[in-house]
């Protein structure tokens, strides 16, 4: 069930290669990340939006009740993003959670929300003139 535990338990995770590090080691290049997502389920509208500046959310977890293990990891497609040099990208897509019973024992299908996620990146003065 998604609840500010597991977003707590999703932003403190430890990650199998590498370390976690503030924002400003992880995008140097950036000043700001402004992020805004819009959840749907085919019974329910989750209209929440989501706004991160400066990183604090690394990822967009999944409001279906139902679901575990949803959420989108936001910080690979922020650096896609500065590869690319783009500075707003709107994407949508499924959720990649399952949906299961209470306790999550039993899987019973994959979590059918649908996910569209707004980033808009400000690059630092001395990298304006990447776009």
């Amino acid at each position: 069930m998604s609840s500010d535990k597991e977003q707590d338990k999703y932003q403190e995770h430890v990650p199998f290669f590498g370390k976690l590090v503030p924002f400003e080691d992880a995008f140097p290049e950036l000043n700001d990340v402004s992020v805004i997502s819009e959840q749907t389920y085919p019974t329910k509208l989750y209209n929440e939006k989501t706004t991160s500046h400066n990183g604090r959310t690394s990822n967009i977890i999944c409001k279906n009740p139902l679901c575990f293990n949803g959420r989108i990891e936001l910080s690979s497609i922020i650096r896609e993003m500065i590869n690319n040099k783009e500075k707003f990208k709107e994407i949508k897509t499924m959720c990649h959670g399952s949906e299961g019973s209470p306790k999550g024992r039993r899987i019973y299908r994959t979590c059918i929300n649908f996910i569209t996620i707004k980033i808009t990146l400000e690059y630092k003065q001395n990298d304006e003139n990447r776009t």
